[in-house]
């Protein structure tokens, strides 16, 4: 019977010296080992085997000023973990770059991911839509009388369902959709339906879709729009059970129509491939425009968007610790450990650079990222499962200070012997 291995490689991405990245890590010479230590570390004399093993930085879960007296006693740097909240623990005041790392934000551009930002994206529907560049500002647009169709679909990617983290007591993740578009002026009824959006997921199994879960849709009317203007419709959903939406028919007859207690177990965690589509429905007399659809949590929106909640991670950065302490010992913040979507890069490259910006580049963030046994988001060929998480990752963020963890036998597995035969060519 196969044993599953739980020894994990980290592969450090030791990155050149730039003016602008980790100052201890990229001037260290050779390759830093760095190492992880508990909040509850029974003795400080581990530290001695620390160092004795050739440790050079240590990962150091809510670290307080006295175990950071020590750990300078020992000549090691640190990258601090901080995830309680003060109340739990008054000695940890501040937890803001990981509880903002946690949060959700991604722009999803309609005509595509710009070249060089990222390979998951949406797909445009030749046959449906074609592109325009309208003062800048760039999207896609139906063609003139063409007939009923969704303008795009995609990107079919994981999103997190619960908080699991950091606020875990807020469960269920409440994501917003804002789909930017557009209805040229034109004749007609005011009850006409324009267009339909769509969130939906699928379950995927052996490389196919195996059902269409529609998890929230929003019909609009002729009314809903003011002709000529740009406008946000904007829908609400999360992945609780009882709050997919059960209305509409499947949009590809071999689907099967199933909600999430017939298919996902209780305590699945990811949504398998989250896309957002808009269903064109044809109206003769006018054209739809749409920008993007930028989706978003309540975390994610504040620390990209919101200055006073920017300023908080710049309070972190420097009032966590004596100055002194800041500038000699501490290399990096950590951020969550291993974001499995998307839609963490973001908040993570907005905290990252206000990290550095504060400490001219002294310190940004350190990030572990998680791998499989393809080092891919899935198994499969369909939207963002075949791409690599790192190379995603880095074309998104730019970031190039992060670990990769590798398990050496993780998946795919099997519970009995498994004989190869070695003589088959």
């Amino acid at each position: 019977m196969l044993k599953k291995i739980t020894l994990l490689l980290s592969i450090l991405i030791i990155i050149s010296k730039l003016s602008f990245g980790q100052k201890f890590i990229n001037d260290y010479d050779g390759i830093p080992l760095i190492v992880s230590t508990p909040y509850d570390i029974s003795a400080y004399p581990h530290y001695d085997s620390i160092k004795a093993m050739g440790a050079n930085f240590v990962i150091a879960t809510e670290l307080t000023q006295d175990r950071l007296d020590y750990i300078k006693s020992k000549e090691l740097k640190v990258i601090p973990a901080q995830s309680k909240y003060p109340q739990f623990d008054p000695n940890i005041p501040y937890n803001y770059i990981m509880r903002y790392s946690e949060g959700a934000y991604t722009k999803w551009e309609a005509e595509g991911t710009p070249i060089g930002k990222g390979e998951a994206t949406l797909k445009l529907n030749s046959s449906i839509d074609t592109t325009f560049n309208i003062s800048g500002r760039q999207g896609v647009v139906t063609k003139p009388g063409v007939g009923a169709g969704s303008l795009f679909d995609g990107p079919g990617y994981f999103q997190e369902r619960r908080y699991w983290r950091i606020d875990t007591a807020l469960g269920y993740i409440r994501y917003k959709a804002d789909f930017n578009m557009m209805l040229s002026p034109g004749a007609g009824n005011p009850t006409d339906t324009i267009c339909i959006l769509q969130v939906t997921d699928s379950e995927i199994k052996c490389c196919y879709w195996d059902s269409l879960i529609f998890v929230k849709q929003r019909v609009l009317l002729r009314s809903d729009f003011t002709p000529g203007a740009w406008q946000t419709f904007q829908l609400e959903y999360d992945f609780r059970p009882e709050n997919i939406d059960e209305q509409g028919q499947s949009l590809k007859h071999n689907f099967t129509y199933q909600l999430y207690q017939k298919i996902e177990p209780p305590n699945k965690n990811l949504a398998d491939f989250v896309q957002f589509k808009v269903i064109w429905k044809g109206d003769p007399n006018t054209r739809l425009y749409v920008d993007n659809v930028i989706v978003y949590d309540d975390k994610g929106k504040a620390i990209v968007t919101n200055p006073a909640t920017q300023q908080n991670i710049v309070d972190q950065a420097t009032l966590s610790f004596a100055s002194s302490d800041l500038d000699n010992y501490v290399t990096a913040w950590l951020t969550i450990d291993e974001p499995e979507t998307i839609d963490n890069y973001e908040p993570i490259r907005v905290i990252d650079s206000l990290l550095k910006a504060r400490s001219q580049g002294k310190r940004g963030i350190w990030i572990s990222l998680p791998s499989s046994w393809n080092g891919k988001f899935g198994d499969d060929t369909l939207g963002t499962h075949p791409l690599y998480k790192f190379e995603e990752f880095y074309c998104r963020t730019k970031i190039k200070s992060f670990q990769n963890n590798h398990p050496l036998c993780n998946y795919p597995f099997a519970d009995t012997v498994i004989i190869f035969n070695m003589d088959s060519k």
